[in-house]
């Protein structure tokens, strides 16, 4: 067992036991070395955490695994203009903007990128 708890990903309740095993994110650990932890003992060694897990499988805001939308993505469709939300032609022009004001304010860059 590692020692630094990250946050419960998901609960498992065990017919026969009073607590439900958790499936944990080690600190420092990729996902791919999660583990299954007796309830028992996280509950008893991170009560907060699992309140914390608790509240955000109870929220209303955050999409549960049973919604539409995370099973159905919408169909990609390519834009081939600028939206007009986005200020038009505009955009670009802050683009360039923005993109030489980082050659000219980064002395690595300077040789690089010139105005024109």
């Amino acid at each position: 067992m590692y020692f630094i708890l990250h946050f419960p990903t998901a609960e498992f309740v065990k017919p026969e036991g009073t607590h439900p095993d958790y499936y944990i994110k080690w600190e420092s650990l990729p996902y791919a070395e999660a583990t299954w932890e007796d309830g028992s003992i996280i509950e008893k060694k991170w009560p907060k955490k699992i309140k914390e897990f608790q509240d955000r499988e109870d929220s209303k805001r955050t999409p549960s695994k049973h919604c539409r939308v995370l099973k159905h993505r919408p169909k990609f469709v390519q834009v081939k203009s600028q939206p007009v939300y986005m200020g038009g032609d505009q955009v670009g022009y802050f683009i360039y903007i923005g993109a030489a004001l980082i050659c000219f304010t980064s002395h690595s860059f300077i040789g690089m990128c010139k105005m024109r």
